[in-house]
């Protein structure tokens, strides 16, 4: 969907896209997303890019699982995301963050099983990003995190609950401002919360 204003998807299935994401926006603004399922696509279930503002996902039997690359992408110059109880699982990561972005909510998602990340914050990802309430389990491979990533600028993780992965939430190198408050790090294999200068 490019340049699309004011549309609501519910209810629709995306699936088995060969070549790219089961859906895409770029330059969109005002669109909510219930009820959607994005799988078995060989990019991302969903991704957004590009000059794409006030985008919500939300609702029941939100699915983005089994895609290739992410459950969902956030690329550079968005602002106004909300992505909330989705079920992000069989990817290489769930739900990938890079560059400045503005006002994003990552809430109430199921993260899990997922080959390398659950939740990845990458190119100094920055702008008021709120991390609050999800649970990331089961990410075994590669780095392992449930949560991490590198260069993050000011993100709030709180109230989430990471377990049984490599590391359940870290902050690596070249980050800074981060807030964490409330999150339960358990079970996890090698570090419960890993922070590096």
């Amino acid at each position: 969907l490019v340049n699309v204003a004011t549309c609501t998807l519910r209810n629709n299935t995306f699936s088995w896209s060969r070549a790219l994401d089961g859906v895409h926006f770029e330059q969109s603004r005002d669109i909510t997303l219930v009820g959607n399922v994005a799988r078995r696509n060989f990019g991302a279930g969903i991704s957004i890019v590009f000059l794409s503002s006030n985008i919500v996902f939300s609702g029941a039997a939100n699915d983005a699982s089994s895609n290739a690359t992410y459950g969902i992408f956030l690329g550079s110059s968005i602002k106004g995301i909300t992505v909330s109880q989705y079920d992000l699982s069989g990817c290489a990561r769930g739900i990938y963050i890079e560059g400045n972005v503005e006002n994003v909510l990552i809430e109430s998602n199921r993260v899990h099983d997922n080959s390398i990340r659950g939740i990845e914050f990458q190119s100094n990802a920055s702008g008021n990003i709120r991390v609050w309430g999800n649970t990331v389990r089961r990410h075994t491979q590669g780095p392992g995190d449930g949560i991490g990533g590198n260069h993050m600028n000011g993100i709030d993780f709180r109230r989430n609950t990471a377990y049984s992965n490599l590391t359940g939430i870290s902050v690596f190198s070249g980050s800074k401002d981060c807030v964490l408050v409330s999150n339960i790090c358990r079970a996890n294999a090698v570090y419960g919360m890993y922070i590096e200068g």
